[in-house]
C-alpha cells in the first residue's frame, strides 16, 4: 500500500488517499483503500501530512501481509474426512497472553535442572491452566481433547499424571511468581488484603491423613479439604493454601499471612476478615509492624456494657447517614489473652475501634428470611412423622426440643416454638458489628474498606462453579494440592482478564460468566495449512482483540499469523 497524491486543479490543491495495487485479467490495477483528504485541510491538523500518512500506509501494508490480502481456495467435494480435527478453540489464545506474562516457565526449568525430573512439567501445568477455564474435567477427559487448542501440547497421559506428583513441590515458588509478574499486566490495590476460608467435598465414605470429617459449608456428608486464600484489593487473589478438614479454620490465617508478606508489595497493609477469623491471636498478629485489622464481630459475643449501649434508644451517639442507614463508633480497650506473643496465654489490653452499623434494608432481609424458617418450623409441629434428621435444618433451629428414634425418624411428641430464642434473634435484625486497630480513622471508611469482602466469596463462587473445583475426584495428597494450584492459577488469569476489560466494558457486560462464555464459544476453523475461517466474535472478544494487540477479528485468519502468535 502507498499514499497516493491526486491533484484537483479546479482546488488548486492535491487530495490525498492510501492505495493498494491488484490483478484484474494479468492487469496490475490500483483501488482506494482509505480515503484521506485534501492536503491543505489536512495541514490545519497535521504537522507534515504527507510524512505522517505515508507511515500510517507502511503500517497497513505491514497489517496485511499477516492478517489481509486475497487467496484462491480450492475445495474438493470428492475428498471424504478422515477424522482429522478441523476445529479449535482460540480463546485460549488470550488466556495464553496472559499466562505467558506470569513467566512461569523458568521456575519450571529451574526446578527440572535441580532434580533432574524426566516431565514436561511447564507445559503440562500451561495446559491444565488453559484447560481448567475452557474445559474444565477429568484429568483423562481434558488429555482426550488436547488436540481442540492450536498449540500441540507434547506429553503422555501418565506424564500428565506424574507431573502432578512433582508440581506441588515448588507451589509457595510458583505463587509468589504469579503476584509478581501479574504487575507486568495490571495495576493492583496492595495496600489491603482480604482473607476467607471454604471447603471442598470429595466422593468418598472413609477419611485419611489429609481427608478428613469436618464442618462441610455445603452441608455434605463426606470428608473435606479446607481452602485459606488471600486476595488484593483488587479482588485479584494473592495466595492460599490447603489444610485438613478437621482443622480449626482461625488458625490457618497467620501461617498463610507470613508466606504471602514474604513478596508483599506493601509492608503497610490492611488485612480484613469475617467474624470467625477474629480471634485474639489473630488480632494481635495484624496490629503489629505497619499493619492493622478490621475484622467482623459478632455482636452476640461482645462485652455487656457495649451491648447495653448500642442498644440503648436514648444513645446519642449514633450517626445518621440517611433515611434507612446509621452507624455508631467507639474506641475501647480490648482485654484479650493471647498465646501469640508468648509462649503461654497472656492477657493483655488492646486498643481498638468498635463500630456497628444499622441498615433498614438488611433488617427486612433478615426478617423475610426467619419468616420462612417460622413457617418451616410449624409445618414440622404440625406433622413432625414426614420429617427425618437428614432434613434441613431450616426450622429445626426455632423448636424448643426434637428427639429422634433409632431411624433418624422425628419422635410423635409434643412439639413448640421457641418463642424466646425466635425474640433474642430478632433483636439484631439489621445490625452488623466490626472491629478494628484503626482507631483514628474515619468509621466511614472503614465500612466502606469492609464492604469490599464480598469480592473473596466471588472468588470461592468462581473456584466452584465455573471452575469446577468441586466434587474432586484425586486421591493423592500431592496431586490434590497440585490441582487447587491449577484452579488458582486460571482463577488469577481470569480475573486480570477481568480488570483489564472493565477499564472500556461496564460490569454488567464483563461478569466472569460471559468472559469464560466467550473465551469457550471463539473457534476458528482450518480451511488448509495456511488458513482459517473465524466463527464469530462477541463484544469481549473484539475488546481483547483491542487489548493485545492481536487480529482475530477477522473473518479469515493466516496460518503464518497464528503460529506468530
Amino acid at each position: 500500500m502507498i499514499l497516493t497524491k491526486i491533484p484537483a486543479k479546479k482546488k488548486n490543491d492535491t487530495y490525498l488517499a492510501i492505495t493498494d495495487a491488484y490483478r484484474e485479467d494479468g492487469k496490475v490495477k490500483r483501488r482506494t483503500v482509505k480515503s484521506i483528504g485534501y492536503l491543505s485541510k489536512l495541514k490545519e491538523e497535521y504537522e507534515d501530512p504527507i510524512a505522517y500518512f505515508t507511515e500510517v500506509a507502511k503500517k497497513m501494508t505491514e497489517e496485511k501481509k499477516l492478517t489481509g490480502g486475497t487467496k484462491t481456495i480450492k475445495i474438493d467435494f470428492s475428498k471424504k474426512n478422515e477424522n482429522e480435527n478441523n476445529l479449535f478453540n482460540c480463546g485460549s489464545l488470550f488466556i495464553k497472553k496472559v499466562y505467558d506474562s506470569l513467566k512461569l516457565d523458568y521456575i519450571f526449568k529451574k526446578f527440572k535442572d535441580e532434580t533432574r525430573i524426566k516431565a514436561n512439567l511447564a507445559g503440562v501445568f500451561e495446559f491444565l491452566s488453559l484447560n481448567q477455564i475452557i474445559n474444565p474435567s477429568s484429568k483423562l477427559s481434558s488429555y482426550n481433547k488436547k488436540d481442540l487448542y492450536l498449540k500441540k501440547y507434547k506429553f503422555e497421559l501418565d506424564e500428565l499424571y506424574r507431573s502432578l506428583s512433582y508440581i506441588n513441590k515448588i507451589d509457595k515458588t510458583i505463587q509468589a511468581q504469579i503476584y509478581k509478574n501479574s504487575f507486568n499486566l495490571v495495576e493492583r490495590d496492595t495496600t489491603k488484603l482480604y482473607y476467607d476460608c471454604t471447603n471442598y467435598y470429595f466422593e468418598i465414605d472413609v477419611e485419611d491423613d489429609f481427608r478428613k470429617f469436618g464442618f462441610s459449608k455445603e452441608h455434605r456428608p463426606n470428608p473435606i479439604v479446607q481452602m485459606g486464600m488471600f486476595i488484593d484489593g483488587s479482588g485479584i487473589p494473592v495466595g492460599y493454601d490447603l489444610f485438613s478438614g478437621n482443622q480449626n479454620e482461625q488458625l490457618s490465617m497467620i501461617p498463610i499471612e507470613k508466606e504471602i508478606l514474604k513478596t508483599y508489595k506493601d509492608s503497610k497493609v490492611i488485612i480484613c476478615a469475617d467474624a470467625g477469623l477474629c480471634s485474639a491471636n489473630n488480632k494481635v498478629f495484624n496490629s503489629i509492624e505497619d499493619k492493622n485489622y478490621i475484622f467482623v464481630q459478632s455482636l452476640k459475643k461482645i462485652k455487656s456494657y457495649l451491648n447495653e449501649e448500642i442498644f440503648d434508644e436514648k444513645n446519642n451517639k449514633w450517626i445518621k447517614v440517611n433515611d434507612k442507614f446509621k452507624y455508631y463508633s467507639r474506641n475501647i480497650n480490648d482485654k484479650i489473652s493471647t498465646n501469640l506473643l508468648t509462649a503461654d496465654y497472656t492477657n493483655i489490653v488492646h486498643e481498638a475501634k468498635i463500630i456497628v452499623t444499622y441498615d433498614q434494608d438488611f433488617c427486612d432481609y433478615m426478617r423475610s428470611v426467619r419468616e420462612k424458617r417460622i413457617e418451616k418450623a410449624l409445618k414440622i409441629i404440625a406433622n413432625p412423622r414426614s420429617f427425618s434428621k437428614e432434613t434441613s435444618k431450616d426450622g429445626k433451629q426455632y423448636i424448643k426440643s426434637i428427639n429422634y428414634d433409632s431411624n433418624g425418624e422425628i419422635i410423635n411428641q409434643k412439639l413448640e416454638l421457641d418463642e424466646n430464642k425466635i425474640a433474642e434473634e430478632a433483636k439484631y435484625d439489621g445490625y452488623y458489628g466490626l472491629i478494628t486497630s484503626l482507631i483514628d480513622e474515619d468509621p466511614v471508611k472503614i465500612i466502606q474498606i469492609n464492604k469490599q469482602r464480598w469480592a473473596i466469596e466471588d472468588c470461592f463462587r468462581t473456584l466452584k462453579t465455573n471452575l469446577k473445583a468441586r466434587p474432586v475426584y484425586l486421591s493423592n495428597e500431592q496431586r490434590i494440592r497440585t490441582l487447587f494450584l491449577v484452579t488458582f492459577t486460571s482463577l488469577v488469569i481470569l480475573k486480570i482478564l477481568q480488570k483489564l476489560l472493565r477499564k472500556t466494558l461496564p460490569l454488567e457486560d464483563s461478569t466472569m460468566e460471559k468472559i469464560i462464555d466467550s473465551i469457550k464459544e471463539f473457534s476458528i476453523t482450518k480451511i488448509d495449512e495456511s488458513t482459517y475461517k473465524n466463527n464469530g466474535t462477541s463484544q469481549i472478544i473484539n475488546e481483547l482483540c483491542k487489548i493485545f494487540d492481536i487480529k482475530l477479528d477477522y473473518e479469515f485468519i493466516k496460518g503464518e499469523y497464528l503460529k506468530k502468535i
